[in-house]
């Protein structure tokens, strides 16, 4: 069994250690047996963009610290390993090139949503999926594609929502004292929509990428998240802040220590350090493990 991943923070696991990551899981359900480092290949890592036009490159940081390089699309076509004895392929992307911090944003354009929407989840995916089964193009080479969930909901705690988009400068707790609650539900209405139109124009980006091939090697997985496990719920599958604005994540004083190596701009380290906020959780990953390993298996 070897299974190789390229995406952003979510397939890679932000906030997690290895073994509690959904790739890992999913590898150990499958073959029985703990992964190596050869047998499965993390190419994935925070802040990825898809990068459809992108003209530099960069190095990988450490997987922790948010960087748009390498690409998602540099991390494929920088894939150095035999290709034709990998079994799994684990991929995602759309919501860095999307920008994330705008599903925040109560002044946030509808239709401008939508625009940015359709062309990274759908346009830039057909993009990275062409270049993923090209590389990877031995037919028996299985491709999960990965896609979104919604991280505010009406049922996240409306007394630290407001500190949660603080973390990249906006204020809302000054938005909530002139205009009141429909604030947070024009934000929560935001993040609903980008889960919903994501998971469409991604669905769509692979069901033409397996009509073009003329086969189902790509599968779409949606995380199983109901807005009742969205960020700071009671029944949370998602990664917040505890009452006193800290990170939740068990990675947390690790990932401390690769921002302040890694990461040179102080405001970008602060954001370093509480980058596990909007990501799975134990209960996430676990969840998505099992949902991959269901559609894999539906899928043969």
């Amino acid at each position: 069994m070897k299974i190789v991943t390229f995406g952003d923070s979510v397939v890679w696991g932000q906030g997690l250690y290895p073994q509690q990551k959904f790739a890992w899981q999913v590898y150990r359900t499958l073959a029985g047996s703990d992964p190596t480092p050869d047998t499965l290949q993390a190419y994935a890592h925070s802040g990825a963009t898809i990068g459809v036009g992108a003209t530099i490159s960069k190095p990988a940081l450490d997987g922790e610290v948010p960087d748009s390089y390498p690409t998602i699309l540099q991390q494929c076509s920088g894939y150095q390993g035999a290709t034709d004895d990998v079994d799994l392929v684990i991929v995602d992307g759309g919501i860095n090139d999307v920008n994330s911090f705008i599903l925040d944003n109560p002044f946030l354009d509808h239709d401008d949503l939508q625009e940015r929407i359709v062309k990274h989840c759908y346009n830039d995916m057909l993009a990275l999926l062409d270049a993923v089964t090209t590389k990877f193009s031995n037919a028996r080479t299985r491709i999960v594609l990965l896609g979104y969930y919604q991280i505010l909901s009406t049922y996240s705690d409306r007394e630290l929502v407001p500190h949660v988009c603080g973390l990249h400068g906006l204020d809302l707790l000054g938005m909530l004292e002139k205009l009141g609650d429909m604030v947070l539900d024009k934000i929560f209405s935001q993040h609903a929509f980008f889960a919903e139109q994501s998971a469409a124009n991604l669905r769509r980006a692979a069901d033409e990428t397996n009509q073009r091939l003329g086969s189902q090697r790509i599968t779409f997985v949606l995380p199983p998240f109901s807005p009742q496990n969205s960020m700071l719920a009671a029944d949370s599958w998602i990664f917040g802040i505890d009452k006193d604005l800290q990170p939740e994540d068990p990675f947390a004083a690790d990932r401390h220590a690769v921002c302040d190596r890694d990461e040179t701009d102080l405001i970008q380290r602060h954001i370093c350090y509480l980058a596990s906020v909007g990501h799975p959780n134990v209960i996430g990953a676990q969840k998505i493990a099992a949902a991959i390993v269901v559609a894999l298996g539906q899928s043969t």
